[in-house]
């Protein structure tokens, strides 16, 4: 089991976001969980290019929040 994290890069994920402050916890907390139970965090980031093309980001790389 993994914890899949999309698209939240600051330029995304700030506090425009309607209902930031609880989206930010919801992440925080899933995050915590899944580093206590050893679970591998994957992130998926959208890139832009001419096509559109998705990148998956190792789970050690910096992630907001």
């Amino acid at each position: 089991m993994v914890l899949l994290v999309v698209d939240t890069q600051n330029l995304i994920t700030n506090s425009d976001l309607y209902n930031f402050n609880v989206f930010e916890n919801a992440v925080k907390v899933l995050l915590a969980a899944a580093r206590e139970n050893n679970l591998e965090v994957i992130s998926i980031r959208l890139l832009k290019k001419k096509n559109i093309i998705f990148r998956i980001v190792n789970k050690r790389r910096k992630m907001h929040p």
